[in-house]
């Protein structure tokens, strides 16, 4: 099996699936299930026929492997930021995106001898960074979850892929970054100048109620009315969906407590008016 040539013909697969599909969450989709399909072929490969020297059991972890399992990681996480990215103003998107820099940042930390070692070309720990059989010489604590499948997994390797993966990410994300700021209405963009002086668990209840009742009509349900709340607030309310659950289990009676004191007060100023 050529393996040069498998990883090779992935990387034409990649960008064959980034030019012919617009929408950044199937093109992540897509690859993820190309890398992984070529991620099971050679580890089914590797544990049938092996290595035939240490140099070549080097090369495929530290070369070969990196290709599918480095980009796995990087739409793995493309996906996920672009699925969670905030719709509210600009200023939450940039602050989503700049927690996502600090999270990759921590790991290049977190890393920075084996960092430094890959940045000047370093091969003298290869040995023990990219073969198998020295997995069993690494305390488990402290390295990534190699000890989990120790036929296809080295103490590094998947390191390293992290390293690839998210060093693109860190572009990828600073693109976006700049990308925003040179949005027209960005001076504009700050939310009206209301405040949520409540407990979000009422905004919460609020925002359910009104998507109970239709009184709302658009596109989209519970997550779209949420963010248009949030926005509106300038507020993160969270997982509102567990939120919810915690609403359905209150007592019968105090299900709806804040939809009626919200009644009570309105009865109370029509009352007041009334004088």
């Amino acid at each position: 099996m050529d393996y040069k040539l498998l990883a090779d013909n992935l990387l034409g697969e990649l960008d064959q699936i980034k030019r012919s599909i617009p929408s950044i969450l199937k093109q992540s989709l897509q690859s993820i299930q190309a890398c992984r399909k070529l991620l099971v072929a050679l580890r089914k490969e590797i544990i049938t026929n092996g290595f035939h020297s240490e140099p070549e059991e080097i090369e495929f972890f530290k070369s070969i492997k990196q290709v599918p399992q480095s980009q796995l990681i990087y739409f793995k996480e493309v996906y996920k930021i672009e699925a969670y990215l905030p719709r509210g103003t600009i200023n939450r998107r940039k602050k989503f995106i700049k927690e996502q820099l600090e999270s990759y940042n921590r790991f290049f930390l977190r890393h920075i001898d084996f960092g430094l070692y890959i940045q000047i070309g370093s091969t003298h720990f290869d040995k023990h960074y990219y073969t198998r059989k020295t997995v069993e010489e690494f305390p488990i604590l402290g390295y990534d979850n190699y000890m989990e499948d120790p036929e296809f997994c080295t103490p590094k390797d998947l390191t390293l892929a992290k390293f690839k993966a998210y060093g693109r990410l860190t572009v990828y994300l600073n693109e976006k970054l700049h990308s925003l700021s040179q949005e027209p209405n960005v001076a504009n963009d700050k939310p009206p100048n209301l405040r949520w002086t409540g407990n979000k668990i009422d905004l919460i209840e609020l925002i359910y109620a009104l998507n109970a009742s239709g009184s709302i009509k658009g596109r989209g349900g519970i997550k779209e009315l949420a963010a248009s709340c949030e926005s509106l607030f300038d507020i993160d309310l969270g997982n509102y969906y567990r939120k919810f659950i915690e609403l359905r289990n209150r007592k019968l009676v105090e299900r709806t407590r804040f939809l009626d004191t919200l009644k009570s007060s309105l009865i109370q100023r029509m009352e007041e008016a009334d004088d």
